[in-house]
């Protein structure tokens, strides 16, 4: 089974993280190991569909706030942006580096989304409007009718960092 595996690793180290084949992840790890703030972002394909989850937490200590903007699930492979969740207004935060692109595909939206709005991607980072940093994420997406193949997306681990602190090296 395909997965694609996005690590997102702001101000810490990746001491006792443990990725698992079956996740793709957006992980923050603090200090020593404990877990500070994390997200875990698992795409995986299960039949026809390919299905987005995230969970977690983020801490937005160390970015930017930039604007809010209405959020709905989808990506765009090509550009290294993922958004989960939604539909809901989302406030986007700046100083995010990440990969240029997770594959060739272009913008796909989902067919349906629940739960929390949660994207990544051109620089960005975008949680629900008047998030409070620390609080549990949850959301889903899913592209129905879809496969890795079709969303033009590329099998691996893509890291995205921010922050002043040491970032992980997944």
């Amino acid at each position: 089974m395909s997965r694609l595996r996005l690590c997102l690793a702001g101000f810490l180290s990746v001491l006792g993280l443990l990725v698992g084949p079956v996740a793709v992840v957006l992980g923050l790890m603090a200090l020593g190991g404990q877990a500070e703030a994390s997200v875990i972002i698992d795409v995986y394909q299960s039949g026809g569909d390919v299905i987005t989850t995230e969970s977690g937490s983020v801490d937005l200590t160390d970015l930017t706030y930039n604007y809010s903007n209405p959020g709905q699930g989808g990506m765009t492979p090509s550009a290294g942006d993922i958004v989960i969740g939604g539909p809901a207004n989302g406030d986007v935060y700046f100083s995010v580096s990440g990969p240029a692109s997770f594959g060739t595909g272009g913008f796909t939206s989902a067919s349906s989304n629940s739960g929390d709005v949660f994207a990544i991607g051109l620089g960005q980072l975008a949680v629900p409007s008047g998030y409070v940093s620390g609080t549990a994420l949850s959301g889903s997406s899913t592209c129905d009718g879809q496969t890795f193949v079709s969303l033009g997306l590329m099998p691996g681990k893509y890291v995205y960092t921010w922050g002043s602190r040491p970032d992980a090296v997944v």
